[in-house]
């Protein structure tokens, strides 16, 4: 207990901190993440996400502009890729400041892919429209066995990312958050 007790608490990073430390070490996927940084870096995800969507719906829907042309579905997709990547990122490493391994972060969005790979692997084995998906029982039970899973898994998950930092050196690294007194 002893190399705990020199350690001071630094205070909470804002969020140009947190944003700015995050895309420093955007490719250090073993590294350890406060959860100020955390949550700040997840509010900023949701920011772009609601503002790319919410341009999206007023010029496609309310001006009646048609984007298809302009931007096709692929271009959105590689539009949401990097938040959604800082966001994967910045978990896993929320993860690893509790020294928790980042499979947990998987466990909660692996049975989400699978839920998209099973409807369209039906919709294509059967070429069926994708409504006709919850029609057959053995698919219908298969994604809603997978949902649940995910959602037990995220709400560990969530618990995780609350759980204040580990204030010694874990298998990650040291602590972020507490630092040795250099008194």
């Amino acid at each position: 207990m002893k190399e705990t007790e020199d350690l001071i608490k630094l205070p909470s990073l804002t969020f140009g901190q947190a944003l700015k430390r995050a895309l420093v070490n955007l490719n250090n996927n073993h590294r350890r993440v406060r959860r100020s940084e955390y949550w700040w870096c997840t509010l900023a995800c949701v920011i772009y996400l609601a503002v790319f969507f919410g341009l999206r719906i007023l010029l496609e829907d309310c001006l009646k502009i048609n984007l298809s042309h302009v931007w096709g579905s692929w271009i959105q997709g590689l539009l949401i890729i990097p938040p959604i990547g800082l966001w994967a990122t910045e978990s896993c490493g929320r993860l690893h400041d509790i020294n928790r391994r980042d499979t947990w972060f998987g466990g909660m969005v692996y049975p989400l892919a699978l839920i998209i790979i099973v409807a369209l692997g039906w919709v294509f084995a059967t070429q069926q429209d994708i409504r006709t998906v919850t029609e057959n029982a053995y698919v219908w039970a298969a994604i809603c066995l997978l949902a649940n899973v995910s959602l037990v898994l995220t709400v560990v998950c969530l618990v995780f990312f609350m759980k204040d930092s580990d204030k010694a050196q874990n298998d990650y690294g040291p602590s972020p958050k507490y630092v040795k007194d250099k008194k």
